[in-house]
Formats: C-alpha cells, sequence, structure tokens
C-alpha cells in the first residue's frame, strides 16, 4: 500500500508542478466549429476512424501484447499481437532440443574441427592483410552486394566462418477483436472523435448517433496484464453489438464462444508453440447470447471486454517453454473481470502515469486545436515547401514535443519488466513483420533503448538486460564455431551476429550476407547495459550480472584481435562496416566498439577492485586500436584503405572506387544512389564517447563526414544522425534534423507518430514502420538539452533558437543524477539538481561560475570554480540543488504561499483531513509547520517559499485519499480465523491462505484506501466460499473393514475377481484425499459397488443348480437374488444414512452450514458497504 500510495502521489506532484509551477501551455480559443478546446498537449486526436495500421492506428501496449485501435463506428477492429508468438528456434519446442543450435553450423566438438575453423580464418585473414595485387585483399570486381546477397570471392572465404538461418523466423500475426455495433448507418455519426492520451494510456473514441452520446475506452494493463475495453452510452440500454475474436495465425486454431467468454487457442506448426486468448465480455444490463464464436449483447446499459493471452514460450534454454498458458489466461481474465473495469483502470492509469510523468518538457508551446493528422500535415508542408499552409511557431513546438513524449510513451507501452524487450516493431504490427521483425544488432534495438536513461525510465530497459543474460550464454558456442577459440566455460566471450529472435539466435549471421557478420554485436549490446550501471549506480546488477559478462567479451577481443603488419595495429578481422561496402580488416566500426567496450570494462573491473592482471591485457590491446583515423577529405575513416570519400588505395596498387559504397536498399533516385543510411563508422561520437569536443580534431572530422552524408536519410537513421549533431553542440544542423524527422513523410513521422524506415526513391515512396526512429528522436531530444557522457553533465549543450524559451524537469544525467532546467531567450533561469546516490557533481555551462548554488532550505553550498564555466560540489543522497543567476538579494512575494497555508489550516479547522490515510496527516501537519516557519522567516529564500508551498499544494490535493472503512474486512478475516483447513481438500486452500495473509496486510497499513479494503473483502470472501469440505468416508471405511479379513479362497475365481476389482477402486477412493462434499456421490458408488460384488462372492463347494436354487446361500433364488439387489441398495442407504449421521456431527466441528450462514452476514455487510461508498461517492 505504501508503494502504491507513494505512486499516487509522486503522480500527483507532477502534475501539479505542471500546472501550477512550470510555464504553462497556451491552450489556444475553441476551435472553429465551436467544439470544446483542446487543453491536453499530449493528447493525440483524430476525427476519422483508422483505415491502415501502420499511418493511422493508435498504439496501445502492457510490454507483453500490443493493440491496435482503428476505432471503427458500425465495424471496430481492435488488432492484437502478442509479443512471445514467434516462429522458429527448436522445431517441435521441449521436445527437440537437438535440433537448433543458435545459428551454428560449423561442427566444434574436436581440436580437429576447431584448428579447420582457426585455419579458414586465417585463410582469409591472410588474403585481407596482402595489398599485393588488390587494395582490399580480394578481387574487387568479383564483389557485389544487393540486400542481404553477397557475393565474390571474400564472401565465399567468410561464408567458412558464418551460421545458417536454421532455427530463424519471424514473429507471427496474432488476432484481431471486432465489435460490431448493430444497425448503425454511419452516415448519421456526428462528432466523431478518436484519441490517445499519452498521460494515461487510454485511448478512447467518442461519437454521437440518433441523439445518443457514445464512448469507447481501450487501454493495456500492465498491473493486471490484460486489455480492457468499455462501451458506454448516455441513455441506458443503447449497447447493442456482437463481438469475435479472429486469429490471423497462418494455420488453423480452434475459436470457441461460451458462456461469457470466446477462446482461441492453437499452435504453431514450426515450433509447437501454444498459444491462448480469451476474450470476457461482460455487459450491463440487457442480453447476452451466443451465436456460434461470436457473443451478442443488446439493450445494454454498458459493457466491458477483458482480454488475456499467452503462450508456453519461456525465455529459458534450450527448450524455451514453460507451461500450457491455459490455466495463467483462464486465472488472469477471471481475475481481471472480478476486480472489475474501474479498479482496472485506476490501477492501469497509477502504474503508466508515475513513470510517464516523471519528465516534462515545454518549449513554448500552444496546445494544438486541429486533429493531429491535420498538425503533421502542416508541418510536412513547411518542411516540404510545397505551398500549403504550414503551422504557426506554438504548434511547430508542440508537435515537436508530441514526438518527444510519444517515444517515451512507446517505451512504456512496450518495454515492462518480466516481457521480452521491444523489437524492430516494438509489439504492433499486422498482416506480416519487415526484416523478420527481429532484433537488429547492428544498431536498432540499442537504438531502442538510446532514451529510456535520460528520460527517466530506468525500468523499461529491465527487460533488454535479462534477454542480454540469456544471450550470453546461447552466443558462447558462436566464439567457437566462427573463431574456433575455446570456450566450453564461457570465460572467452559470447557473440551475437547482426540479427537474433527470442530463440537466442546467435552465429555470426548467414551464409551469403555480408551483413550477418558482426562480431562486436555483444560488445556494443553491452554498452547499453553499462549505461544502465552508469544513470543507475546499481552496484549488484554491475557486479553480479554485467560485469561477469563484459570481462568475457574483453577476454574474446584479448584472444581474437589479430596484429596487422600493414596497419600497425591491432584490427578486427575480418570485419565489415554495416551495410556498406567490401569485407577488410580493421573497419572502424568495430575497432571503435571494441576500444570502447574495452574502455567500459577495464572501468567497470577498478570500480569492482578485481582483474589487475587481466586491465593490463585489455589496456596494450585498447592502446593499439587506433579507432578513429582522418582521411584525405578531413573525414573519419570507414575503412582503413579510404582516401578520400569513395576512394580506396594500398601499397603501390592504384586508387580505386571502393565496392559498394553507398549502395541502399532499394533507395536510388533515377540512378544516382543518395549517401547511405548507416552511420558505422561515426559510433566513435555516438553512442561511443571517443570523439568529443575535447578533441576538435577528430571533432572536425566527424562534422565532415556528417555534411557528406547529408540531412535526407530513413526514419532511423535521420534519428542517429540527429544524436551524432547533438555531440557537436551544433544546434542548427541538428535542429534541421529534428525538422526532417517530425515533418519527414514516409522516411520521418507518420500520421499516428510511428516513425517509417520508408522504401522506394529515397526512402520516399511508401511507409515502413520501424520503432527504433520514435526512440532515436527521442534520445536525440535529450542530447540537445542534456549530456553527461564525459564524466560531467553539459547543460543545454545544442539548444537551437527554435527552443531559446523552455522547460525541462525531470531528465537523467550519468551517475544518477535528476535535472530540472528553465530558461528564457537562451539563457539559464536555473538548474535544479536532485542526487539520487550522492557524490560529487560537476556541470558545465557559459558563465556558470557565476551561478549561485544552494540547498533546498536556501542554505549557500561551497562550489569548486574547475573553470569560467564549469563548477563542481559535493551532494548528499536524496538532497535537491539549485543552481541560479540570481545574484542579489530580492524581496520575495509569500501571497501564494500564505493562501496555501491558510487553506491548509482550514481544512484541517473543518475535519477534512480525519479520514485520510496517515501519511496524508503527515504530509499536512509537515507542511503547515513548514509554512508557518518560513512565513516568520524574514530572510526566507524564492525558493524555500516555493517549495514550501508546493508541499502545502500537495497536501491539500491529496485530500482524497481517505483512509477505508475496515469493519467489513474485520468481520471477514474473524471468520476465516475459524475455520480449520484440516477439515477441507487442499484445492483452494493456499488461495485461501494468501488471501487472509493480503487481507491481515490491509488491516495493518494505516494506509489503506478503501480500494484495497474492498479488494481484499471480496479476494477472502471468494476464497472462502471456494473451499470445499472433505467428502464422507464413513461408510466406505466401515465396509473395507469389514471386508478385510475374508478368506477369498473359498470362493470362485469368477466372483473374486469381481469383488478384488471392487476392493481396489474402493481404496482408490479411500485413499483420494482431494475428494469434496462435491464428489460424495463418487464414494457412495464405490460402497455400493463393493458391497454388491462381497454379496456376489459364490463359494467353491457350492454348484448353484439354477432350477432349484438355495435360499440360504448369496444369490440362491430369484427373490432373495432381488434381496441381494436390495441389501445392495440398504448398504447404499445405510451408507446414505451414516452420512447423514456423520454430517450432522461434521456440523459442530466445522461444516459448510455454519459457515454459510456468516458467509450470509459478511455478503450482506459487504453489500452494505458497497452503498455506503455509492452514497460517498455522490
Amino acid at each position: 500500500m505504501k508503494k502504491r500510495f507513494r505512486k499516487l502521489l509522486s503522480f500527483a506532484m507532477a502534475a501539479a508542478m505542471t500546472v501550477t509551477l512550470l510555464p504553462a501551455t497556451a491552450s489556444a480559443a475553441p476551435d472553429a466549429a465551436g467544439g470544446e478546446a483542446n487543453d491536453n498537449l499530449l493528447r493525440i486526436w483524430y476525427d476519422e476512424p483508422a483505415t491502415d495500421w501502420q499511418t493511422e492506428a493508435l498504439a496501445i501496449g502492457n510490454g507483453y501484447m500490443g493493440g491496435l485501435v482503428y476505432g471503427g463506428v458500425a465495424s471496430d477492429k481492435i488488432h492484437l499481437n502478442e509479443k512471445t508468438v514467434w516462429d522458429g528456434g527448436p522445431a517441435g519446442g521441449e521436445a527437440n532440443t537437438n535440433n537448433y543450435n543458435y545459428g551454428n553450423t560449423n561442427p566444434i566438438e574436436t581440436e580437429e574441427q576447431r584448428q579447420e575453423i582457426r585455419d579458414n580464418l586465417n585463410t582469409i585473414r591472410e588474403k585481407l592483410e596482402d595489398k599485393s595485387q588488390y587494395v582490399f585483399g580480394y578481387d574487387e570486381n568479383s564483389y557485389s552486394s544487393a540486400g542481404t546477397g553477397t557475393n565474390g570471392d571474400a564472401m565465399d572465404d567468410l561464408n567458412k566462418l558464418m551460421g545458417n538461418l536454421t532455427g530463424y523466423a519471424a514473429p507471427k500475426d496474432y488476432a484481431s477483436i471486432f465489435i460490431n455495433s448493430h444497425d448503425v448507418d454511419e452516415s448519421q455519426v456526428s462528432g466523431y472523435i478518436r484519441d490517445l492520451d499519452m498521460r494515461t494510456a487510454l485511448a478512447t473514441v467518442s461519437y454521437d448517433y440518433e441523439g445518443v452520446h457514445y464512448t469507447r475506452e481501450y487501454f493495456n494493463s500492465y498491473p493486471d496484464n490484460v486489455l480492457v475495453i468499455r462501451l458506454t452510452a448516455d441513455k441506458d440500454g443503447m449497447i447493442d453489438f456482437d463481438t469475435n475474436l479472429q486469429s490471423v495465425f497462418s494455420y488453423s486454431a480452434s475459436n470457441t464462444a461460451e458462456g461469457d467468454t470466446i477462446t482461441l487457442r492453437g499452435s504453431l506448426s514450426s515450433n509447437g508453440l501454444i498459444a491462448e486468448a480469451q476474450l470476457k465480455v461482460i455487459p450491463e444490463g440487457g442480453e447476452m447470447t451466443v451465436d456460434g464464436s461470436s457473443i451478442n449483447v443488446t439493450d445494454a446499459d454498458a459493457a466491458t471486454l477483458i482480454l488475456a493471452c499467452g503462450t508456453d514460450y519461456k525465455m529459458e534454454l534450450p527448450s524455451f517453454r514453460g507451461e500450457d498458458p491455459h490455466a495463467a489466461v483462464t486465472e488472469r481474465v477471471n481475475a481481471a473481470a472480478e476486480k472489475g473495469y474501474d479498479a482496472l483502470k485506476e490501477d492501469h492509469v497509477a502504474d503508466h502515469s508515475a513513470l510517464f510523468s516523471r519528465l516534462e518538457i515545454g518549449f513554448n508551446e500552444e496546445i494544438p486545436q486541429i486533429p493531429t493528422d491535420e498538425l503533421i500535415q502542416k508541418y510536412r508542408n513547411m518542411v516540404d515547401g510545397n505551398g500549403g499552409e504550414i503551422p504557426t511557431e506554438a504548434e511547430q513546438r508542440a508537435l515537436e514535443i508530441i514526438c518527444y513524449q510519444f517515444g517515451r510513451y512507446l517505451t512504456i507501452a512496450g518495454s515492462r519488466e518480466g516481457a521480452l524487450p521491444t523489437n524492430l516493431q516494438g509489439v504492433w504490427g499486422e498482416g506480416g513483420f519487415t526484416w523478420y521483425g527481429d532484433y537488429h544488432f547492428n544498431i536498432n534495438i540499442q537504438m531502442n533503448y538510446w532514451p529510456t536513461l535520460a528520460s527517466n525510465l530506468a525500468e523499461c530497459q529491465i527487460p533488454y538486460n535479462d534477454f542480454l543474460d540469456v544471450l550470453r550464454v546461447a552466443g558462447q558456442d558462436a566464439v567457437t564455431a566462427a573463431f574456433g577459440i575455446e570456450n566450453e566455460d564461457g570465460e572467452n566471450g559470447w557473440l551475437v551476429g547482426c540479427f537474433s529472435t527470442p530463440y537466442m539466435f546467435a552465429s555470426m549471421g548467414q551464409k551469403g550476407n555480408a551483413a550477418g557478420w558482426n562480431p562486436i554485436g555483444s560488445a556494443w549490446a553491452l554498452l547499453n547495459a553499462y549505461e544502465y550501471y552508469l544513470y543507475t549506480g546499481d552496484m549488484d546488477y554491475l557486479r553480479d550480472e554485467l560485469y561477469p559478462s563484459m570481462k568475457s567479451v574483453a577476454n574474446f577481443w584479448n584472444e581474437a584481435l589479430y596484429w596487422s603488419d600493414s596497419q600497425q595495429r591491432y584490427v578486427s578481422s575480418p570485419s565489415y562496416s554495416p551495410e556498406n561496402g567490401p569485407i577488410v580488416a580493421g573497419a572502424s566500426y568495430d575497432q571503435q566498439f571494441i576500444w570502447q567496450h574495452f574502455e567500459n570494462t577495464i572501468a567497470a573491473a577498478e570500480t569492482l577492485g578485481v582483474d589487475q592482471d587481466l586491465i593490463a591485457q585489455w589496456r596494450e590491446k585498447q592502446e593499439n586500436l587506433d579507432p578513429v583515423i582522418v582521411g584525405d577529405s578531413g573525414q573519419v575513416k570507414e575503412w582503413y584503405e579510404e582516401t578520400t570519400f569513395g576512394k580506396a588505395q594500398a601499397g603501390d596498387l592504384a586508387e580505386i572506387d571502393i565496392p559498394q559504397w553507398r549502395v541502399s536498399l532499394g533507395a536510388s533516385s533515377g540512378g544516382q544512389e543518395p549517401p547511405h543510411r548507416h552511420l558505422s563508422h561515426l559510433m566513435a561520437l555516438y553512442p561511443c564517447n571517443i570523439i568529443s569536443k575535447d578533441n576538435p580534431e577528430y571533432m572536425d572530422a566527424a562534422m565532415v563526414t556528417l555534411e557528406e552524408r547529408g540531412l535526407d536519410a530513413t526514419g532511423w537513421s535521420k534519428a542517429h544522425k540527429l544524436n551524432l549533431w547533438a555531440r557537436t553542440g551544433h544546434s542548427e544542423e541538428a535542429f534541421e534534423i529534428v525538422q526532417s524527422a517530425v515533418g519527414g513523410g514516409n522516411s520521418g513521422f507518420l500520421t499516428n507518430l510511428f516513425s517509417s524506415h520508408g522504401g522506394g526513391a529515397n526512402y520516399k515512396g511508401y511507409p515502413i514502420f520501424q520503432i527504433d526512429g520514435n526512440f532515436g528522436y527521442t534520445a536525440g531530444v535529450n542530447e540537445m538539452l542534456l549530456q553527461s557522457q564525459l564524466g560531467y553533465v553539459q547543460f543545454l549543450p545544442t539548444l537551437p533558437e527554435e527552443w531559446n524559451t523552455g522547460f525541462v524537469n525531470g531528465m537523467v544525467a550519468r551517475d544518477n543524477f535528476e535535472i530540472d532546467m528553465k530558461w528564457t531567450d537562451g539563457v539559464a533561469d536555473y538548474f535544479t539538481v536532485t542526487s539520487r546516490n550522492g557524490g560529487e557533481f560537476t556541470a558545465e555551462y557559459p558563465g556558470l561560475s557565476e551561478y549561485t548554488v544552494i540547498d533546498a532550505q536556501g542554505n549557500p553550498v561551497a562550489t569548486e570554480n574547475l573553470s569560467a564555466d564549469k563548477i563542481s560540489f559535493q551532494t548528499e543522497q536524496g538532497a535537491t540543488y539549485t543552481i541560479t543567476s540570481e545574484t542579489q538579494t530580492e524581496s520575495v512575494s509569500k501571497t501564494t504561499l500564505e493562501y496555501f497555508l491558510n487553506s491548509a489550516k482550514e481544512h484541517l479547522a473543518n475535519g477534512d483531513v480525519d479520514d485520510c490515510v496517515q501519511a496524508v496527516k503527515d504530509l499536512f501537519n509537515e507542511a503547515i509547520a513548514e509554512g508557518d516557519a518560513v512565513m516568520a522567516d524574514e530572510n526566507a529564500t524564492r525558493e524555500q517559499v516555493i517549495n514550501t508551498a508546493f508541499k502545502l499544494m500537495k497536501a491539500i490535493q491529496a485530500l482524497n485519499m481517505k483512509a477505508a472503512d475496515l469493519r467489513d474486512l474485520e468481520m471477514a478475516v474473524e471468520l476465516a480465523e475459524m475455520i480449520d483447513l484440516n477439515d477441507y481438500v487442499s484445492a483452494g486452500q493456499q488461495a485461501f491462505t494468501n488471501a487472509l495473509t493480503a487481507a491481515k496486510d490491509v488491516l495493518a497499513d494505516g494506509n489503506a484506501m478503501q480500494a484495497e479494503a474492498d479488494s481484499a473483502w471480496n479476494a477472502l470472501v471468494n476464497a472462502m466460499s471456494a473451499l470445499r469440505l472433505k467428502a464422507n468416508k464413513d461408510a466406505l471405511e466401515s465396509l473395507l473393514k469389514e471386508v478385510e479379513g475374508l478368506d477369498l479362497t473359498q470362493y470362485t475365481e469368477e466372483s473374486v475377481a469381481v469383488f478384488s476389482n471392487a476392493l481396489e477402486s474402493a481404496k482408490a477412493v479411500f485413499a483420494n484425499a482431494d475428494l469434496s462434499v462435491d464428489d460424495q456421490a463418487e464414494i457412495d458408488n464405490a460402497v455400493a459397488a463393493l458391497r454388491s460384488a462381497k454379496d456376489g462372492l459364490v463359494a467353491k463347494s457350492e454348484t448353484p443348480d439354477p432350477e432349484n436354487p438355495d435360499p440360504e446361500k448369496p444369490g440362491g433364488d430369484t427373490g432373495n437374488t432381488g434381496n441381494n439387489g436390495s441389501n445392495s441398495n440398504n448398504g447404499s442407504n445405510n451408507a446414505g444414512s451414516n452420512n447423514s449421521s456423520t454430517a450432522n456431527k461434521a456440523a459442530k466441528t466445522g461444516d459448510t452450514a455454519p459457515i454459510a450462514g456468516l458467509m450470509m452476514l459478511v455478503i450482506f455487510s459487504g453489500a452494505a458497504a458497497v452503498v455506503v461508498s455509492k452514497k460517498r461517492a455522490r
């Protein structure tokens, strides 16, 4: 409860700060049509339903699954993707793991096999080193590359080290929910709006039809892992629809509707992966019927649809299989239905908002009053210069912010702990997935997590970190398969090529595709993970998980680097610069990431105080890598042999055109190849930190290279360029990239804000959604406003003129400093630093030594001026410091403080605080005491006044956090403690115990609110109701004792066989401890069968004469046979009689009768509580 309370309070604080203390976002006048003004900057909205998923549909998600909301009126579609529905991996799952080797094809079991790999490796290395005939060692005329097909002598030799695509495949498209409204004429619909609120992650459709206003809400809940849809109208009885759940798998899945639930279930043909989804329909009023695989609802007041889905995928080697998803999906959808729509929505909004609200940003914008697609079109008109209507300055700023925050929104919606990381399309797509929708490790998955840490969403990187932990194990054999290095214990590293999947595909790509050869994939992947440590300071993660992985990869490169006599340095060989040019030795791309990995691993080892001997070896290799070399055009070379752009030369050979230079996937325009989309040789600038402003020669060369590549490219390439230009400090060029991305159309942001790679000429012909462009853009804006890669914070390093007035609250710098900034006309007003971990804080900004640093109490803080622009000071963990340009004392207005103080005192006096949770009471007392003190302090600073007023405001806003009425829960707990679980079967006992423990926790929590108390009461009452008394076995036990001593040798074999079978069955029933009163008939039947078999025993000494039966023998005559049957029945009746007698006794020691009575009392009191709650709500 306290954790949840803190989250709610955090959200309230963030919202209050946005509204009250930050520069206000202007809201334009109502639109010309007279509708209500849009008052939410971070709401994207449209006045038509979507018709295309990747350009128009609205994305919702919870990390596990994603939804695309179309918002049709007569027929609505919500398309679904479940992240683990993925082809490939071991064919047949758990039963057949031997057929999958993570893409590796070279056998590595024997020394002879490993030597063959080393021989093949040395062959290609020696040829690349030989410059006697060819500049790149191989005949450049034999080399060609088109898409994923590479040909030539060098490729032939490289193929011997590469894997294949066995077990490699794409995610499968999943399903769609259809909601078909009955008898709707769409031509008569008016006031249609479809929107998505990024602050709450709620999508909404609303419209008017025949005098009724209809609303639908959609959200993907992470706390409950369900998708929820709510249909309402402003008049009762107006909700009429049918719904179905349709598979889009490429196989026949079962689709059944029963009761209130539609179940979709099936398995993938390639690997047997089982997937199941359940859609539960909950109408309020009206009638619900089943029609085939659909559910119809008529005349309802409202309806809620809840979908849960899952697979038996488990991120665990070697089978990648867990439990059948049926039980978990059933439990999840039922629990969500029991919880109810309001509680589901409340928890969803609280969970999402607690993350999203951490960062606010403003650029003197105005909230747009036109649909988002129209706003984007105006921005595109401006970028294209086509003469169309263009946005105002304030509208431009608004859209730039919206696109920035959408990257944060997608991070939360697509990457949550427990789920897989985001892939090329995140968790959204329909019909198919371009480039396999996989995890590309030559920039794309890394870019997905570039913005996460600085934009205050560190938790959202955990799925990526967890993925690497498993991939590390799968990638160990690739070290041997590609390089012949022994690696049985994994100490010599792990590799991942260009691409991977949830089945940890890790080989060096596929034969015939040079782009797949990506031996620095693991080093680059670990750079993101190391950044997680730098931002959070999580020492446990560094020591226990990250450093062992980093160390092993450093050991690999310590072994795998090759000394090149021609280059006089250690090189990665063979090497390839994605996705451009020839196969070489020592491509700058590899050299830079190897250098950076050694740098980070050495720093980590020194932090942990370990591996001093290895540090020396790593440093010796690092110092001889030359990761950045400047060419004759003043550029950063992409290849060692490069001279000027597009040219290369070696030894005494003539200069040549670089093979396959600039060749881009389908991007030619009129036969002219544009500059290549990849900037692989500038990784030293970003995301690495080899090139910086502190090295002007390298920085100048980087800018020459950037200028050659131009501003245009694919969506994700523009995002990379934005980060690169941001690192240069050149704000004009960086902002041109911002505009090119936001207004880029098919090679930028689409109308639903998805970023597009783009296809066709110059990538502008048609859209291809690729999510890394969204994340890269957000990361680039972060870099323009705050950098910390050089060991100190740079405030506003690349601030463009267009953003010369603005603010940021909640951005994060390395070493876990949270930063607020406000600036006017290009000059900083103040910076606020919250030190989450403590330690020294160093920052740079023009003239910063003239600024004043104070703590939260307004006390001056001692600083060290390192230069005119750089200062340093010590911080305490959890403390906040303000760096302000105000250098002289000024009169501080306390009017606002006085208002909030008086208001708080009035609430206290009126008793408004009495029913609040304890945390709110404490907050009120502290805030009022602090307010009195600041009001009395003549020397109180502006910051003290603001902070105290804000604290009082928080207290007032928290008044709705009322303490729960716990009387019903107390009674339920008292009843539960009377139950003796020994009288009940085991099924349901654990749920009962858990519910009782949770209920006691709520009772003990002084901050419990009513929703929690009600939820705990419901859970405990349901758990008690679900307990089943053990069945009565007295009659069976008595009969078993009765027959225990029978001498069966006296009877015929036939009758003994019948008796023995009945006896064994009876013993089995008696031994079954899980039989409840619901199963009493099974026990009675066992008694009847055993007694009948006993009475049917035939003595050996007698041979019955059917004509003259002996009336004294069992079964002696027809009448007695009937009597025996009657006796058998009497036995059954006696058993029933015994049962009744036993039941009467059991009633005194815990049977259901007294529980039922008390349950009715509890339920009645619960109903009363609900009524009271509703009255309070009114």
